[in-house]
């Protein structure tokens, strides 16, 4: 079924309040841009103290013609420090599924005979996700920004605005493992089942991984129940602030010192 035009208005209500909420309570501008080769490069300088991401092969612009199909979020302080980010794209596809198990995930762009095929388990069980489907990740947050519940508007605000930019029916994501919980709980995405185990082609190593994701309508419900309850729930602020000194620990490490 199409949007409609109260689909399009609860998104711009949802998307437009978290704006607000982080500009307000914390202090933080989002930027948004469709060059991910931006995002690869920014990503590589982020210091090995500050818990860096890395990117996986699912969204490196160097083996994926991206194009107008992607974008990335930065989200900036105070100072103009990037302080957490998320990358997204849309993939065709009749089914996911076959993406992952082909290799195509990994790799649309560059030709190789090495395709190490990884151990998907309970695939059988899995729904067949077809069309447009939302494919995001590369969620990262500075240290000193985690536990105010930031990454809950950090991981659904691309998913989000990605709804009306791609007119996506699915949003998926993977993540280890060990990270399911987080994902449930941070990112609101109830719906998954582990996805592989030992050698993952994403990472280039072993590493358990579970699949998570929602149908556009799962995704529309949430927005309209987050906007009724109220976006600034997503944060939970209780005590803790973000202290000059925590600002002053980061540009020590974002200057190499």
């Amino acid at each position: 079924m199409r949007f409609t035009d109260q689909d399009f208005r609860d998104i711009d209500l949802w998307v437009d309040g978290a704006l607000e909420l982080l500009r307000r309570d914390l202090r933080i501008k989002v930027e948004i841009s469709p060059n991910v080769s931006e995002w690869k490069k920014w990503a590589a300088t982020i210091p090995h103290q500050l818990d860096p991401l890395g990117v996986s092969s699912t969204l490196d612009s160097d083996v994926h013609d991206l194009g107008v199909n992607a974008f990335w979020t930065a989200f900036r302080n105070e100072d103009g420090e990037i302080i957490g980010c998320h990358c997204d794209r849309l993939i065709f596809t009749d089914d996911f599924l076959e993406e992952i198990r082909s290799g195509r995930l990994f790799r649309t762009r560059s030709v190789s005979f090495e395709r190490p095929r990884m151990q998907l388990v309970g695939d059988r069980t899995f729904p067949t996700l077809s069309s447009r489907v939302h494919f995001g990740g590369g969620t990262w947050i500075h240290p000193n920004y985690r536990g105010m519940g930031l990454s809950n508007v950090v991981a659904r605000l691309g998913r989000n605005f990605g709804l009306q930019e791609f007119l996506a029916d699915y949003y998926v994501t993977l993540m280890a493992q060990r990270r399911q919980t987080f994902g449930e709980n941070a990112t609101g995405l109830k719906r998954g089942s582990a996805l592989s185990q030992g050698y993952y082609t994403g990472r280039g190593k072993a590493l358990d991984v579970h699949m998570l994701y929602m149908h556009r309508y799962d995704m529309l419900d949430q927005m309209r129940a987050e906007c009724a309850a109220g976006i600034e729930n997503l944060l939970i602020l209780g005590n803790k602030s973000v202290s000059k000194k925590d600002l002053s620990d980061f540009r020590a490490f974002a200057n190499g010192e």
